[in-house]
């Protein structure tokens, strides 16, 4: 691999980063929506056991079997994971472009087993 191509490859990788970036900012938006909807409707709910009469100590753990808390904690949690995976992929891209930036500097610095 060329100076040429490596500096290709480093473009590259930058150009996947920000699209990474922009990326894991989108989703940690939808992250943020999910985990409101999730804890509006948890409240919501534990309210309502409470206004029922149902004892505040059990309250806690029923209140995470009512169908539309449940379904509410499942797409926040979908929801974060999509966002943590994508901070993942910013963290790779950055890592390669760290790696073949140091390939160029090799490389210019003259050193033959740059590769």
């Amino acid at each position: 691999m060329d100076a040429i191509d490596l500096w290709d490859a480093l473009m590259e990788d930058r150009r996947l980063m920000k699209a990474a970036v922009n990326e894991a900012s989108a989703r940690g938006k939808v992250y943020a929506v999910k985990k409101a909807d999730y804890y509006s409707k948890k409240s919501a709910a534990a309210l309502r056991m409470k206004a029922d009469g149902l004892p505040v100590t059990l309250i806690d753990a029923a209140v995470k079997g009512v169908d539309e808390v449940a379904s509410a904690m499942l797409e926040m949690q979908c929801a974060e994971a999509e966002w943590r995976a994508a901070m993942k992929a910013v963290d790779v891209y950055r890592e390669d472009c760290r790696i073949v930036y140091d390939q160029i500097k090799r490389a210019q610095a003259g050193d033959p087993d740059y590769l």
